[in-house]
């Protein structure tokens, strides 16, 4: 999949009766594929407090803050 995907037939995803929404197929993961995004995944703070600054770091993690 490559980055700026057609968002043709986007309204698809949201077609109860094809049951594509799901807990493993929520609504923003599959817009974020259909488009072509490839990093979209949420990592949970509880997750990433099991590694220290360097880990995150060597990860690319970056910590954002609200």
């Amino acid at each position: 999949m490559q980055q700026s995907n057609s968002i043709d037939d986007i309204e698809g995803i949201f077609d109860f009766k094809d049951n594509k929404i799901n807990l493993a197929n929520p609504p923003a993961y599959l817009i974020a594929q259909k488009i072509g995004l490839t990093n979209y995944e949420l990592v949970s703070s509880d997750y990433l407090s099991n590694f220290d600054d360097n880990q995150l770091k060597e990860m690319d993690i970056i910590q954002v803050e609200n």
